[in-house]
Formats: structure tokens, C-alpha cells, sequence
């Protein structure tokens, strides 16, 4: 059986478990902030993707070296995530 209040909860976006109302604007700020670090994440691995794989894939840069090179965009991606954490 279900109730009204399954139905609401499910047909929205947010569900505030308080009657607080500036709770819906913090969870938009919150993910406004999000969206942004996901797209600054998504360029970087693209503009990295094409300055450090491509050559390594034509032979221009060694191997090791293209290998090694991987472990800068995930220690970005890290550190540009507890971004979040922080409050702003």
C-alpha cells in the first residue's frame, strides 16, 4: 500500500526531512558547487588526455613515462573533490 506522502517523495527532486526551508537552498548550493567540480574535472582529463596520451600512443614520449603521467589527473581529481568538503 502507499500513501501520499511515497508518491511526493518520489515525484520530487529534493525531500526535506525538517521544516526548515533554507535547507532546499543549501542542497542547491551545494549542488551548484558539485556540477562545477564535476566539469572542471571532466576538462582537465580531457585537456590531459590529449597532451599526455595521444604522444605516447604516436611513440613520441616513452611508455613509462606516459604511464607515470596517469597518476597527476587522479591526484587532481582527489584534490579538486574535497573542494566539497570544505564549506566555502
Amino acid at each position: 500500500v502507499v500513501n501520499g506522502t511515497d508518491v511526493a517523495m518520489e515525484a520530487v527532486h529534493i525531500v526535506l526531512m525538517r521544516g526548515d526551508g533554507g535547507l532546499a537552498a543549501d542542497c542547491i548550493r551545494i549542488a551548484r558547487r558539485t556540477r562545477a567540480v564535476v566539469k572542471m574535472k571532466i576538462a582537465f582529463t580531457a585537456l590531459h588526455n590529449l597532451a599526455g596520451v595521444s604522444p605516447a600512443g604516436f611513440g613520441t614520449i616513452p611508455p613509462i613515462l606516459a604511464d607515470s603521467a596517469q597518476a597527476i589527473p587522479e591526484i587532481s581529481i582527489l584534490a579538486n573533490s574535497s573542494r566539497l568538503i570544505r564549506p566555502e
